[in-house]
């Protein structure tokens, strides 16, 4: 494999294969045990208030950070916490494949969570109104909305959130390497 092939080969699939097949077998684990977690605990709903807040455009999240109508501390904290566990398992691997699956199964399970949810959303016909129907309609999550929410859900914060955190542990691994530390940890020291 000539240099360059095997370059990209540990930047997309990492160095270690053992790292790599262990974050992506347990993504599937992490999916199930997070779904359980917020099922049993707190429910999506809950989480889904806390992540996005009375937001409704990415403008109004940024700032509802500052004004108290976003995100919620522990939300980001969890984002937060998932950037660093990419980071640090990019700079023991440097997989970016992997590691993006690695984040996405928590994240996939919460999206599972949704699953029994009753939801409410509003229909913008105005048939409704000339009956004297309110256009608030509820009604209860069913297995391929929740799939199809987990799988949004997943491709959108995971791909974000494991591109971040294999970016910074590909910094950090420069960085380490540039302070003279070897592969086996080892200072070298140059005269």
């Amino acid at each position: 494999m000539t240099t360059t092939r095997r370059f990209i080969w540990y930047g997309l699939f990492g160095k270690r294969r053992k790292l790599s097949a262990i974050a992506i077998l347990s993504a599937p684990i992490l999916a199930i045990v997070f779904s359980l977690l917020v099922t049993v605990s707190i429910g999506y709903s809950r989480i889904e208030h806390l992540v996005i807040g009375n937001t409704h455009s990415l403008g109004q999240w940024v700032v509802g950070i500052w004004s108290g109508t976003g995100p919620q501390t522990i939300a980001i904290v969890g984002l937060l916490l998932l950037v660093a566990g990419a980071g640090l398992f990019s700079a023991k691997n440097s997989g970016l494949v992997p590691t993006i699956l690695f984040v996405m199964g928590p994240i996939f399970g919460i999206g599972l969570a949704r699953y029994g949810t009753t939801i409410e959303h509003f229909s913008p016909s105005k048939i409704h109104r000339h009956f004297g129907a309110t256009a608030m309609q509820f009604e209860t999550v069913g297995p391929i909305e929740t799939i199809g929410t987990a799988v949004f859900l997943a491709l959108l914060w995971g791909v974000s959130i494991g591109i971040t955190g294999f970016t910074i542990g590909a910094v950090g691994r420069r960085i380490n390497g540039l302070f003279g530390r070897g592969l086996n940890g080892t200072a070298t020291t140059e005269v």
